[in-house]
C-alpha cells in the first residue's frame, strides 16, 4: 500500500487534534478504493471505523465487526508535524 502526503487544509472538517493523532500513528487515515457507504472518500482508524466525507466530515460509523475495507493509500499531513520513525534499531546493552 503506497503512503501518500496532503495538506491538512484538504479536510477543513477534520480537527487539528485528530490530524496530530493521524501524523503521530496513534490514528490511521486511508482512502477508500471502493466507500461502503455513500459519499465516503475516507477512512479513520482509531477507537472505532469513522468513513469520512471528501472534507473529512464523519458520515458512518462501525461499531460491530465490519466488512473488509479495501484502502487504497495511507494518508499523513505534510505540513504538520510527524514523528519520526527510526527502523533498524538495535539495542545494544553495556
Amino acid at each position: 500500500m503506497e503512503s501518500k502526503q496532503i495538506e491538512s487544509n484538504l479536510l477543513p472538517e477534520l480537527s487539528g487534534v485528530i490530524k496530530d493523532l493521524v501524523n503521530n500513528g496513534v490514528w490511521f487515515l486511508y482512502t477508500l478504493e471502493n466507500s461502503p457507504v455513500k459519499d465516503g472518500k475516507y477512512c479513520l482508524v482509531a477507537d472505532k471505523i469513522y468513513i469520512l466525507n471528501s472534507k473529512g466530515s464523519i458520515v458512518h460509523i462501525f461499531v460491530g465487526p465490519v466488512q473488509p475495507l479495501t484502502y487504497k493509500e495511507r494518508l499523513m499531513f505534510s505540513d504538520l508535524p510527524k514523528t519520526i520513525v527510526q527502523e533498524n534499531i538495535a539495542v545494544k546493552w553495556a
